[in-house]
């Protein structure tokens, strides 16, 4: 058998997408902060939501003493994947007891057009 070998060097093209490639394998992934909502005063949430676009917010529970509860708060422009879309919420947080955040939640629509029922 005859084995061809092509002439063509790698274009422009080429070289971009495994430079992308190489440099998306070797940036490390950034870590979302996690904070003590009930600790952390309102601005500093704010801040951080502005900064960063997402936090964990961590508080603890109404019924079970030392036992945690988290959820996942976001700016209300970014972070969101369709068919999410950010609902306000307010949280308790050391200054203020109706901090307001945003949380990526899923929306039923009021009226389904394609429904055929």
């Amino acid at each position: 058998m005859r084995k061809f070998r092509s002439n063509r060097r790698a274009g422009p093209l080429h070289a971009s997408a495994v430079a992308l490639l190489l440099f998306g394998v070797t940036v490390p992934a950034h870590a979302i902060t996690r904070i003590r909502g009930d600790l952390t005063p309102c601005a500093e949430i704010q801040r951080i939501l502005r900064d960063e676009g997402a936090v964990v917010i961590r508080f603890p529970s109404k019924r079970i003493p030392d036992y945690f509860l988290y959820d996942r708060y976001v700016s209300p422009h970014y972070f969101c994947v369709p068919p999410e879309v950010p609902v306000t919420r307010r949280i308790n947080s050391a200054d203020n007891p109706r901090c307001v955040v945003h949380r990526c939640e899923r929306v039923e629509p009021l009226f389904n057009l394609f429904d055929r029922n």
